[in-house]
Formats: C-alpha cells, sequence, structure tokens
C-alpha cells in the first residue's frame, strides 16, 4: 500500500571553454561547450498491512534485544 512520497527535481548547467577563445563575442559557441544535466528523485512511503498474534510483538522485542547483545556486548 503507497500512503504518499516526495519528487524533487534539480538542474545544473556546466560550461567547459578554451580560454580566450571561448570568449569571443561571434564566435565563441565554436570553442565552448555547455553540458545541461536534470536528475529527478523520488521518495515512495511503502506500507505492508500484516495480521500479528498476541505474543508476536514480545517475541520481536526480544529477538531484536538478543541481537543487539550480540552485536554491542556490555563489557565492549
Amino acid at each position: 500500500m503507497v500512503i504518499g512520497g516526495l519528487m524533487k527535481s534539480s538542474e545544473s548547467e556546466a560550461v567547459s571553454k578554451v580560454p580566450f577563445f571561448g570568449d569571443i563575442p561571434a564566435l565563441g559557441h565554436l570553442f565552448r561547450n555547455t553540458v545541461t544535466q536534470t536528475e529527478k528523485t523520488e521518495l515512495v512511503i511503502l506500507l505492508k498491512p500484516t495480521v500479528v498474534g498476541v505474543n508476536t510483538w514480545q517475541q520481536e522485542i526480544e529477538r531484536s534485544r538478543s541481537l543487539l547483545d550480540e552485536w554491542f556486548p556490555e563489557g565492549q
């Protein structure tokens, strides 16, 4: 189930040219290169509904705690 999202579009332009020749008024475009780049990003929030039993939450909490204890022992 999709509940929402964000979209972002950004555009950038880069100009490269040969020194001096790229600045000539009538012929400068022959010694110049312009690159326009458009980037679009999208963040979509998805939910997956799941029916759980009475003891499921307690079991998941215990499993998470044991993983944390395994990864980050208290003595270190």
